[in-house]
């Protein structure tokens, strides 16, 4: 007599819980998207940008004026004094090796920023 409870209980649950589930996936169903339906509008391409072009980019963000390097300067203390990221100072210059940097060197800077 216990087998036959247990059976039907399980039986039970199975009826009650299976159609919510079906219900579930159908409700679930209508927020997703078909991959396969053509969309009506098309997306814009993404544009890419090469490495070259980076300094110039950089340029015309900003007005840029001409630093004139001095003795004990380095990229570093150069960037912070016009407030640019090092970073930024050497992509707008094409320095690729900081210790190459030479008394009398002319940088561009941000001239907005001093």
């Amino acid at each position: 007599m216990k087998i036959i409870k247990i059976f039907s209980l399980v039986l039970l649950a199975h009826l009650i819980a299976i159609p919510l589930i079906i219900m579930q996936i159908g409700v679930s169903s209508k927020n997703t998207v078909d991959l396969n339906e053509e969309t009506s509008t098309d997306p814009e391409p993404i544009a890419v940008v090469d490495s070259a072009e980076a300094p110039a980019t950089i340029a015309t963000m900003q007005t840029t004026k001409m630093h004139t390097v001095r003795q004990g300067e380095n990229p570093s203390m150069i960037a912070a004094k016009y407030g640019m990221e090092t970073t930024d100072l050497m992509t707008l210059n094409g320095i690729k090796d900081a210790s190459k940097l030479q008394v009398g060197d002319k940088l561009k800077v941000f001239s907005d920023r001093s």
